[in-house]
């Protein structure tokens, strides 16, 4: 039988006192309400996320840069890319295609020096491969 672990209940003064913060300091910090730039900040990000998803995770920041210009937001690219780095975001790479392999037309290339003649006077005067 799998035991489970056990949970331990810590006091929130207790942890206040090993950070070194007062509680009147933390009390204030949860009341506290977002500030008008929190705000628009979290709003420019779920922008960000709401673009990103439409494209199929495939938006970078600069293309994500340029759909929040086209809705009149002033970004930069590189607040979009810090954003989206800290939403934990980034955009798919697709490798560009590399052509590896080379025309196989060798008709005007190569000629047939051995006119067909299979059986040599001599050894070693003709070698001949196969792919």
């Amino acid at each position: 039988m799998e035991q489970r672990p056990v949970k331990h209940h810590v006091s929130v003064s207790g942890v206040l006192k090993h950070l070194g913060v007062s509680r009147s300091g933390y009390n204030a910090w949860k009341k506290r309400v977002p500030s008008a730039t929190e705000r628009h900040r979290e709003e420019i990000k779920q922008k960000i996320r709401k673009i990103y998803e439409d494209s199929h995770q495939n938006y970078g920041a600069p293309k994500i840069t340029r759909e929040l210009w086209k809705t009149g937001e002033k970004i930069a690219v590189k607040t979009v890319a810090n954003y989206m780095r800290q939403m934990g975001i980034k955009a798919q790479w697709v490798k560009p295609y590399v052509q590896t392999t080379i025309d196989s037309d060798f008709s005007s290339k190569l000629h047939n020096i051995l006119n067909e003649q299979f059986n040599p006077a001599q050894p070693d005067a003709v070698w001949v491969s196969d792919i």
